[in-house]
């Protein structure tokens, strides 16, 4: 045989002994790289259940604020309502006040505007004017 057809076979020889040696460290390290793989899985399993355990507590933190503010969502729509009626119950005591300002001028009296008490509750004393009387101190103002 030839040098040539022993190299081929060399080459053959070393290739399958490559192969055979491979093959056996594969075996060998097999139960090392499932072990790895398992260890990664169970890394993202944990990794996956904690984000899910994360989300839920933070669903369970916003439903609990949801809850507080619902309150206030009714209590901002009653405060409106109340204050729509303060605001006609204004105009029907300006319209009332009117239709007195009107009674007190057809007996001849000058009512008084309105004026705030202070909060000590001193209202001082008012004295009826009337038409007569007004002109007596206007008349005395003028001297």
């Amino acid at each position: 045989m030839s040098a040539e057809l022993w190299a081929l076979l060399g080459v053959i020889v070393v290739q399958l002994a490559s192969i055979l040696i491979n093959r056996q460290n594969n075996n060998t390290q097999k139960p090392l790289i499932e072990a790895q793989a398992d260890e990664a899985q169970s890394e993202g399993w944990v990794k996956l259940a904690g984000e899910y355990a994360r989300q839920i507590e933070s669903l369970k933190k916003l439903e609990v604020e949801n809850s507080e503010l619902r309150p206030l969502v009714l209590k901002l729509a009653l405060q409106e309502k109340q204050i729509e009626q303060d605001k006609k119950d204004k105009e029907d005591w300006k319209r009332y006040s009117q239709l007195l300002v009107k009674q007190l001028e057809e007996l001849g009296q000058i009512p008084l505007p309105f004026r705030r008490f202070p909060s000590n509750g001193d209202t001082g004393k008012h004295n009826v004017v009337t038409q007569s009387k007004l002109a007596t101190v206007r008349a005395e103002e003028q001297q």
